[in-house]
């Protein structure tokens, strides 16, 4: 099950890698659109600035300022379109992470999952030999005590943190490292 979890997660992370990859492609398109806006702009400047000052005959500068226009128009309209691609990619790469997040949240489970039915069964072994080893304490303190009737408290006491863990529902602390 942890291998599954895990192949979930790495191909979580390769979709994301790919949305990622996609929004910076899209993003970097919208960037050149963008400079090649600035650029049709200056042009569009330059021809107002020419048929101003006199350089351009006014045919030309009307020319250059059609032909500015026409593809500032033209790149405007791609960077329309371009926003709805950013913003799908945008979300493509939210629906990605959100997906790794939840495969990763699912493998950590599964690993919990899995030390805690190991240590259940290292605990199911080690409370057989417990109380096999409380009986065999038990069986010998009546021995020694005669053969009579003996309390099972007066062979055997829980430490502390046994104790309160059976009695009190406080689980006791790990060992210090």
């Amino acid at each position: 099950m942890i291998e599954q979890r895990a192949i979930q997660v790495a191909h979580a992370r390769a979709q994301l890698s790919e949305a990622i990859r996609a929004a910076n492609t899209i993003s970097a398109r919208h960037a050149e659109v963008h400079q090649r806006i600035a650029t049709a702009c200056a042009r569009r400047d330059a021809a107002f600035a020419g048929l101003r000052s006199g350089e351009l005959p006014e045919d030309v500068g009307a020319a250059r300022l059609a032909i500015a226009k026409a593809d500032i128009d033209d790149l405007e309209a791609l960077v329309a379109g371009l926003q709805c691609e950013i913003a799908a990619a945008e979300q493509t790469r939210r629906v990605a992470e959100d997906a790794l997040l939840g495969a990763e949240a699912a493998l950590a489970h599964t690993e919990r999952a899995v030390a805690i039915q190991r240590l259940d069964e290292v605990v199911v072994q080690l409370e057989a030999k417990l109380c096999a080893a409380i009986g065999e304490r038990h069986r010998l303190a009546v021995e020694q005590s005669g053969g009579g009737f003996l309390m099972l408290s007066r062979a055997w006491v829980p430490s502390k943190p046994l104790f309160d863990a059976i009695t009190a529902g406080v689980p006791p602390m790990p060992p210090a490292r």
